[in-house]
């Protein structure tokens, strides 16, 4: 029992105890999962929404620089007189430029010239930002500074410097921003970033110079400063060969950006100093892209308080999930133990043993019920069983008893026929022998035999009792030969042949006629025994079916169809036996079915029917 119990044990509730815990870690796990990887995409498409509007608000901020920039060239040129004084300016000495406008202060009539200057004071009383203009002369080759410091005038040109001016018309755009680099003309402790535009003479239309409008990147800051706190990662503005104007972080300012050729438009991120996601604007008329710059890890660690109570609150729940499976099925487990015990027992030889059946309507209580219900019924079926056998011993005693008068008879029979043979009555002689031999068939001790022998001992019965009522009566043989071989319990047709003669025949009729055919139906023999005597009537006939089905004592008259009957159901089991059909007046018919099997194949299945 200890066996049985470690067994089931293994290989059942353990199984499903493993197979409920798998499933359950595999399915809140992947809950957990997909919880965090929808926080995450949320999180992550919320910050590129947020850092998309801060970039919105620096490329307003840098196109309002960027075209107020080209407006004060412009407003340069639609003014004639400001125009060629500034012309002037850049083609000559500064001395000479003095005496130019002295000698016209002279010859006009007006007390006051118009200065270019005073252009740059309005932009510089407009836009806090701008932090200095710068004026380049091509012809020159030098600078005036016009800021803070108000120093104007020409400034040489250090080495770092030349190399900026070298490029200034490298340029094919008439506007584009640049960097200064790190200078005499750098201002002092402010990062800035330059709009360069080209000067041309209004006259002839050569480049003359450049106008240099330096902001300072505070503006920039401001755009965003209320939301610095939220912003994740860094915002860098770059030229359109990399240079950065403007970096957040502080790390690339007035340097090539390293991950300029790698940037672009995505939603996967990509690998810059660490793998990041990245916004970007580009600007077509300036070439500036501005890129918002968000590493991945950031986005992590937003999320990382979320996720470890996410972590805690599975972890709780599998361990819930799991102590209640196991004190479930460890409920379940004590019950099929007890229903274990129950089966041992029974296997034991103890009948009496009962499976408690608890409140619940489940399954195991049904298992309880049917197995309490089993054992009951295997007791009466016992109990019924063993009374059969000892019916059927004392039927076996008095068969052996009763094989002794049938040798008795057959060898005082043959001496009565030999007697009669030689004083001449030959049809007494030959009634004797049919009978010696139907006593001597008697005796055999064979339970089934072939059907043709079955029916040889009919027709011997028939001629007997022919030869008794000599034309009162005839009989008809109809057996298909297909069935010869099969075998058929010993006097299952001669006591049904007796009782119509018996029964059935009438003394006062000269056709009274007795058939017997049989042939295969299947997997089975039919026999019909059939006469025209005088029938019986219905209730009579009620009250057989009544016996043959159980439900009424074996009358004495027909003990022949009781006895045939219930020894093919003893042997055979439903639906085998008889059947009687019958009419008064016009004969009886009875049915006679059995299984169709060879000698060799009838005692097993004998056997299994009956053990069965």
């Amino acid at each position: 029992m200890k066996f049985h119990n470690k067994s089931f044990k293994i290989k059942l509730f353990n199984k499903i105890f493993l197979l409920y815990s798998i499933v359950t870690v595999l399915s809140l796990s992947a809950l957990s999962f997909f919880i965090i990887a929808n926080l995450t995409q949320t999180l992550r498409q919320k910050e590129l929404n947020f850092n998309k509007q801060i970039l919105d608000r620096i490329s307003t901020n840098f196109s309002q620089k960027y075209y107020s920039s080209l407006s004060i060239i412009q407003q340069l040129y639609a003014n004639n007189e400001a125009s060629s004084d500034l012309t002037y300016y850049l083609k000559n000495d500064y001395d000479d430029y003095i005496m130019q406008r002295l000698d016209r202060l002279y010859n006009s009539q007006s007390n006051t010239l118009f200065r270019w200057q005073t252009y740059f004071e309005t932009y510089f009383s407009r836009d806090q930002d701008i932090n200095s203009i710068m004026l380049y002369s091509k012809k020159k080759n030098f600078f005036s500074v016009y800021g803070d410091r108000k120093i104007p005038g020409s400034f040489e040109l250090d080495p770092n410097i030349q190399g900026f001016v070298d490029k200034l018309f490298e340029n094919t755009n008439r506007y584009y921003p640049y960097i200064l680099p790190d200078s005499n003309l750098s201002p002092d402790n402010q990062q800035v970033y330059s709009i360069i535009s080209e000067i041309k003479d209004p006259e002839t239309l050569e480049n003359s110079g450049a106008l240099v409008v330096n902001y300072n990147t505070e503006g920039i800051y401001r755009t965003y400063e209320k939301y610095l706190k939220d912003i994740k990662g860094y915002i860098i503005m770059l030229t359109d060969d990399g240079r950065v104007l403007f970096d957040s972080s502080g790390r690339y300012y007035k340097s090539q950006y390293p991950y300029f050729n790698m940037i672009k438009e995505s939603e996967l991120p990509q690998l810059l100093e660490e793998k990041s996601y990245v916004n970007l604007i580009r600007l077509p008329d300036s070439g500036v892209v501005i890129a918002g710059v968000i590493p991945v890890s950031h986005i992590i660690s937003g999320i990382a308080p979320t996720v470890r109570t996410i972590y805690l609150i599975s972890f709780v729940l599998i361990f819930l999930s799991l102590l209640l499976a196991y004190f479930i099925i460890s409920t379940f487990s004590r019950r099929t133990k007890v229903i274990m015990q129950g089966m041992e027992a029974l296997k034991e030889g103890d009948f009496t043993t009962r499976i408690p059946v608890g409140k619940s309507d489940d399954e195991l209580s049904q298992i309880a019920v049917n197995f309490n219900h089993m054992c009951e019924s295997l007791t009466d079926y016992i109990k019924k069983v063993y009374v059969s056998e000892i019916k059927q011993k004392n039927a076996e005693l008095t068969a052996l008893q009763a094989q002794i008068n049938p040798h008795f008879l057959y060898n005082t029979l043959e001496v009565i026929r030999m007697k009669a043979v030689s004083t001449g009555a030959s049809n007494v002689g030959n009634m004797i022998y049919i009978l010696a031999a139907l006593f001597r068939n008697t005796v055999r001790s064979e339970t089934f035999i072939p059907i043709s022998e079955e029916l040889r001992q009919c027709e011997l019965y028939l001629q007997l009792f022919r030869t008794r009522y000599e034309e009162k009566l005839t009989y008809v043989i109809d057996v298909k030969e297909e069935i010869f071989d099969y075998t058929i319990v010993k006097f299952t047709l001669q006591p049904i042949i007796e009782n119509c003669i018996f029964h059935g025949i009438k003394q006062d009729s000269e056709d009274n006629t007795i058939i017997l055919s049989g042939y295969r139906d299947a997997g089975d023999i039919c026999f019909t025994i059939s006469d025209n005597g005088a029938g019986i009537s219905e209730v009579r006939l009620n009250y057989l079916k009544d016996v043959l089905n159980g439900k009424g004592n074996y009358p004495s008259k027909s003990i022949g169809l009781s006895n045939v009957h219930e020894r093919l159901r003893i042997i055979f089991g439903e639906p085998y036996g008889l059947n009687i059909y019958s009419e008064v007046q016009k004969g009886t018919t009875v049915e006679i079915r059995i299984p169709a099997k060879k000698r060799e194949d009838m005692n097993d299945y004998a056997q299994g029917i009956i053990g069965g």
